[in-house]
């Protein structure tokens, strides 16, 4: 994904509430973790694990 849009790519990501846990954590620096289902885009019906620790401007 690295030169990629991830709203372009996989735009589930907003309904599902993924890209606001990466807001959050990129403006506040709490870092989060869970287990989210999925099933947009190719992903359907799965659930993975979900870690995100801010880093420098952005995400690790």
């Amino acid at each position: 994904m690295i030169g990629m849009s991830l709203l372009s790519l996989n735009p589930g990501v907003v309904p599902s509430g993924i890209f606001g846990r990466m807001v959050q954590v990129v403006e506040t620096g709490i870092s989060s973790e869970q287990e989210q289902h999925y099933y947009h885009e190719q992903f359907s019906d799965q659930w993975f694990y979900q870690a995100l620790v801010k880093q420098g401007m952005g995400l690790l």
